[in-house]
């Protein structure tokens, strides 16, 4: 009962209470003994398009590859979620922006040179990336998530592949 209410039933990924619960925790003790850490939203880019056009079982193929993707490229110990429909998000444990840029554009060079072959069609998945590190005056998750949202919006209205990171105080 707890895997259920915790996981996302398609892709495996924690779901997003779960998630805002992690983060949360790591956030008070980040805050409390001055860590870092970087939160990366993550939005699929004409991933409607691919659902309308071949149907939800493709969609639903394609939100599991890009799961395991996310899984197989980022750290062991990086917590990683799906926020919803075709958005996921990633917590990166103890390291601030600039570390965090080249693991953002890691991952925007490993969807945009990968293939998704799904019942004999073939898609090159892209993403918009959004960065928020916690840092002084970030307050709570709450900022630190509206930071890494806006900051995605930004780098998806540039309409290719790619991320942005969320503006400093």
């Amino acid at each position: 009962m707890t895997h259920l209410a915790e996981y996302d039933a398609l892709t495996g990924l924690l779901n997003r209470r779960a998630f805002l619960q992690k983060l949360d925790v790591y956030f008070k003790y980040a805050k409390r003994y001055d860590k870092q850490g970087t939160l990366i939203f993550i939005d699929l880019n004409k991933f409607k398009l691919i659902n309308d056009a071949y149907g939800h079982s493709t969609g639903d193929a394609y939100l599991k590859f890009i799961a395991e993707h996310l899984v197989k490229t980022l750290r062991a110990t990086d917590m990683i979620g799906r926020w919803g429909g075709d958005e996921f998000i990633v917590f990166i444990h103890e390291i601030n922006a600039v570390p965090a840029q080249k693991v953002a554009t890691k991952l925007v060079n490993s969807f945009c040179s990968s293939e998704i072959r799904i019942q004999g069609h073939t898609f090159t998945p892209s993403a918009s990336f959004g960065l928020s590190s916690i840092e002084k005056h970030i307050q709570d998750v709450g900022q630190l998530i509206h930071g890494a949202d806006v900051a995605m919006y930004t780098a998806k209205t540039a309409g290719t592949c790619g991320w942005e990171e969320a503006a400093r105080k």
